[in-house]
């Protein structure tokens, strides 16, 4: 059993400072096969051997942290030195966010070099880079102002085992077989503060870069691609990064955790042909994943460390319906094979592992080497249709497994929870640019409606209508019409909202040393300009609990301005006072709410320059500014003439 790491380094011409340092780098030439392997039905078929079967770790967000999460450290280092060593795995995935970089406060983000001294000691001391391969890759935490990959502040190329962005591994299993593994380093550089590194992007270099691994990859067996990133939270280039993971079987991420416990087990199958598993974080929830490789059909299993339910079992012939590749599975060699194969874990000593398919007893499952068991079967009896297969596994310490899954030998499938599919599938950097250009149409539009057309809207003012929700959409037409008609009230609002897609959301510096400017459409840093995602959403939140409200408070407060004038009301209130703050209760809200996200939102992300972010944040605190105004100037104005049958546009 051998390997090759190759890394992106090895395809610049300064590369040498990255190389790997314990590594020789080799040359890459791509092979002639394209979809790699033997296809078809051709054997060797799954038997009673314990050859052609491989299986491996994956692990995820592990945030090593010199504030918070004491114990997930010393977790990592009790499962390497236990689970890894009762599992044995030739390699280990370690699918970013290794350390956690952020501030005491949980908002600042910097990178702490004694959390990367911990990670470093911690592979050390549980001696397991002696005993299996360690593929690491970045993750957002791990490139949290970051200025560049060759920045000293870029403590992943000196204390993580790989110390490169993409890279690619070729193992070579005993039989002589092939098997690439290539990490997408989507983090963005340079690498800003939280949060908006949220998104990945793969630029056009490293889409070079990774267009050579998949090359060079094509005579292998099988190829499985792993990153941080799901590629739905990957913005650019998103179809062309899917279809060139369609070379290969899976794409193993991580970095959504367990979406707050919604989504513990995110697995989809992509258009393009390959499975892409989110695993869920080692920080809270101390997820690892059991993958495996049996005659190239892939199988997996995602397991709780401390909370297992030892044995630990993987079925890998006839493999779960659910997670069918044809693209790359040999899937006709089940229907040929002659065992089930069943690969099972435990602190104790295995005793019995019964099998059953279909409620039907198949028998006792005979151990092979390792942790395979097979027991023989006849595929001639299940080549039709859906099949439920059961196995139970019992150790010497009275542990008990029950595994259920369905298989088929016709290619019938299971189909996977819609929202788990929906939140690998979609485009997530589309879905917020298309919520802001809703909410957006939203805030200017009827503004916009209005203006142009107020002499036909005075008639629709004045009109006779009828009905409670006639009544209710002329309410809102004769505020909308009192803002437009009111230039001192209308190009304030249209500005603030038009303004979002023209100038900076905020200047603060991005960086520790390095000034940068965020627009919803992108953000400029050190002469380098990250294409905009996370913006959107901040925005869109932004139209929707502010600007939106603010127009429609100050309709309905000019409203209330003309009633008074022109047509005193009696005051439930009593007091003048409590009534004009009754009345006005939703402007002081909203003040208070954006003087709350000025002081405590994204801008507090910035340090030392706090100042200059809560300063120079029209998003926030000019917004409140301008709330001031025009609680302000509904207040002190109103119409010189605005009655009942006078449709003049006269200025407030």
């Amino acid at each position: 059993m051998s390997a090759v790491v190759y890394n992106v380094f090895d395809l610049v011409d300064t590369s040498s400072y990255y190389r790997r340092r314990d590594s020789p780098v080799h040359s890459v030439e791509a092979a002639d096969d394209v979809t790699g392997g033997q296809r078809g039905s051709s054997p060797p078929y799954p038997g009673d051997k314990a050859n052609n079967i491989h299986w491996f770790i994956q692990i995820s967000d592990i945030h090593i942290s010199r504030f918070h999460y004491k114990d997930v450290g010393p977790d990592l280092q009790n499962f390497l030195e236990s689970n890894v060593k009762i599992i044995k795995p030739p390699i280990i995935i370690v699918t970013g966010d290794l350390t956690d970089a952020k501030g005491i406060e949980k908002e600042s983000s910097m990178q702490y070099k004694d959390e990367w001294d911990t990670y470093s000691r911690i592979l050390k001391q549980s001696n397991i880079l002696n005993r299996t391969v360690w593929l690491d890759t970045r993750g957002n935490h791990d490139a949290f102002d970051v200025p560049a990959i060759t920045s000293q502040k870029n403590y992943f190329r000196v204390h993580s085992v790989q110390g490169a962005g993409s890279y690619r591994y070729e193992y070579l299993s005993p039989e002589g077989n092939k098997y690439s593994f290539i990490a997408v380093d989507a983090c963005p550089d340079p690498g800003p503060r939280r949060p908006f590194n949220f998104f990945g992007l793969v630029g056009e270099e490293s889409m070079r870069h990774l267009q050579e691994y998949r090359d060079a990859s094509r005579g292998s067996n099988m190829t499985i691609w792993f990153g941080h990133y799901p590629t739905s939270t990957i913005a650019s280039p998103q179809p062309q990064l899917r279809n060139l993971l369609g070379s290969g079987a899976v794409y193993m991420c991580g970095h959504l955790h367990t979406l707050a416990g919604l989504a513990p087990h995110m697995h989809s199958p992509q258009q393009s042909g390959y499975l892409e598993l989110e695993l869920g974080d080692w920080k809270d929830n101390r997820y690892y994943r059991i993958f495996a490789i049996d005659h190239d059909m892939f199988s997996f299993t995602d397991e709780v460390y401390g909370r297992e339910n030892w044995p630990v079992v993987l079925i890998t012939n006839p493999k779960d319906a659910k997670f069918m590749i044809p693209k790359h599975d040999q899937l006709d060699r089940m229907g040929k094979s002659s065992h089930i194969r069943i690969l099972a874990w435990s602190r104790g000593i295995i005793e019995h592992v019964r099998v059953s398919i279909d409620g039907i007893l198949i028998g006792e499952a005979s151990h092979v080497d390792g942790p395979l068991y097979v027991v023989p079967w006849r595929t001639r009896e299940y080549s039709e249709g859906l099949h439920a297969l059961h196995v139970e596994v019992q150790d010497s310490l009275g542990n008990n497994r029950k595994i259920n899954q369905k298989f088929s030998l016709d290619g019938s499938s299971v189909s996977i929870d819609i929202f788990r599919r929906f939140v690998l599938m979609v485009n997530a950097a589309n879905v917020l640019k298309l919520a802001f250009v809703g909410a957006f149409i939203a805030a200017l539009v009827p503004l916009l409606t209005v203006k142009i057309f107020i002499i036909k809207v005075q008639m629709v003012v004045h009109s006779p209508w009828t009905g409670c929700l006639v009544r209710l959409l002329q309410t809102w037409i004769r505020r909308y019409y009192l803002i437009a008609a009111s230039p001192r009230v209308f190009y304030p609002l249209l500005l603030s909202i038009a303004y979002v897609i023209i100038g900076p959301l905020l200047i603060a510096p991005i960086l520790e040393d390095h000034i940068g400017f965020i627009f919803i459409y992108g953000i400029y840093v050190k002469n380098s300009f990250l294409p905009g995602t996370l913006t959107y959403l901040y925005v869109f939140f932004h139209l929707v609990t502010f600007s939106i409200p603010l127009t429609m408070t100050v309709g309905r407060c000019l409203d209330l301005v003309i009633s008074d004038r022109y047509k005193p009301r009696p005051s439930p209130c009593g007091s003048p006072a409590l009534r004009w703050l009754a009345d006005h209760s939703v402007f002081i809200l909203l003040i208070v709410y954006m003087l709350y996200l000025a002081f405590c939102g994204f801008n507090v992300s910035y340090g030392g320059a706090y100042h200059m972010a809560l300063v120079l944040c029209p998003l926030r605190t000019w917004s409140a500014i301008l709330a001031v105004y025009l609680c302000w100037m509904v207040n002190i104005h109103s119409p010189r003439q605005y009655k009942q049958g006078e449709h003049r546009n006269q200025p407030l």
